[in-house]
């Protein structure tokens, strides 16, 4: 079956960054806009994590942003994964928006003659400092135990009982980060040191 550009798996963010036991919380719509995109100096490069288990290799793509590839050991093999990725500013904070980046996904999904997958993308929060990068997933649980404590008002879904989906589009994504893009519960920060 010819690989169709409006699906892109959702099911293979899930592999992303197995820095903490979070699940990313996906969303239907990009945090990224032209508005809010921009580059990040010195992002380009290869970082590692302390333990030298995980990997992520980031490349300048002018048309699209960034070219990430997270490289994870996992006992006796190695994984890997590849994305497209915008850096995004709002207020003071960095975050990036992430999604599957295509051609991976169409080896992926050449074996399959039909798999329901939708268009997904996650949000990462980013420190960079000189040689270190800190990277936080916006955590599915965190964000419903914070959403739900709160009482804020921000559209998602709850699939199966114990994953969700942010529904929420572009601006109310924004929106949210602006106001509570700052407050550690939501992240749990991982540092990588740039690999020379």
């Amino acid at each position: 079956m010819k690989y169709s550009k409006c699906l892109i798996g959702a099911a293979a963010i899930l592999v992303i960054f197995s820095m903490s036991a979070c699940v990313p919380l996906l969303s239907l719509y990009p945090l990224w806009d032209k508005a809010h995109a921009v580059d990040m100096p010195g992002l380009a490069g290869t970082w590692i994590m302390p333990d030298e288990n995980e990997k992520v290799i980031i490349q300048d793509a002018e048309d699209i942003g960034y070219l990430v590839e997270y490289i994870a050991r996992e006992k006796s093999k190695t994984v890997s994964s590849s994305y497209r990725m915008h850096a995004v500013k709002l207020g003071k904070t960095f975050f990036f928006d992430f999604e599957p980046e295509e051609r991976g996904l169409r080896q992926w999904s050449e074996a399959e003659a039909f798999l329901p997958i939708v268009r997904a993308h996650f949000v990462v929060r980013a420190e960079l400092t000189g040689d270190t990068l800190k990277l936080g997933i916006l955590d599915d649980e965190r964000f419903v135990k914070k959403v739900r404590k709160e009482g804020i008002q921000i559209p998602y879904a709850e699939l199966h009982g114990d994953e969700y989906v942010l529904t929420a589009e572009t601006a109310a994504i924004q929106n949210f980060l602006l106001q509570y893009g700052d407050d550690p519960a939501l992240w749990e920060m991982n540092e990588f040191q740039r690999l020379r």
